[in-house]
């Protein structure tokens, strides 16, 4: 379904002025997959109808809970599959060169072919451009998801909507 390229990733942590710097770059990680900053009233509509599909009817989240105030000063990102928003993840600036990565959420048909990594990698690209920390509160199961991409654990947990999550952080 979806043809991966070998790009490394890392290259991009490593060294952020590699990555795409204008508000408007859009970056292919697949031949079919494109990830671009959400533009406009029209794309950010997307990505809360892709978290409402994913938080509020998969998981449960109350609609009321889904957005909040972070939601009108983040930048949000959405991953494209021939031309429809398939996964988005929003990045906020929490002060003190601290970046928060959240909301990340990828419809059900497209998942298991590695664009929650893709879409991670583009937005810590990006979040490491203005930050030196960027900090994710990941749900217990997808610590070793987190962890692959270099997150640490700073070992608290927090009961958020019924489910258990820990504070991860990765630093540049």
């Amino acid at each position: 379904m979806y043809n991966q390229l070998t790009t490394n990733y890392m290259d991009v942590l490593r060294d952020p002025s590699s990555h795409p710097s204008r508000p408007d770059a859009e970056r292919s990680f697949t031949n079919d997959i494109s990830v671009r900053i959400a533009s406009g009233e029209l794309d950010k509509e997307e990505c809360f109808q892709i978290r409402r599909n994913v938080f509020v009817s998969e998981l449960g989240v109350p609609f009321e809970c889904d957005q909040d105030q972070c939601d009108d000063i983040a930048v949000h990102y959405l991953a494209i599959y021939y031309g429809r928003p398939i996964a988005t993840v929003r990045l906020v600036d929490k002060g003190d060169g601290v970046g928060k990565i959240g909301k990340l959420a990828v419809l059900q048909e497209h998942r298991k072919h590695g664009i929650a990594t893709d879409l991670m990698w583009y937005v810590m690209g990006a979040g490491f451009r203005s930050f030196h920390t960027l900090v994710i509160d990941s749900p217990i199961e997808c610590i070793p998801f987190f962890e692959k991409l270099g997150f640490e654990t700073d070992g608290e947990m927090a009961l958020v909507f019924g489910v258990w999550h820990t504070r991860m952080y990765v630093r540049r």
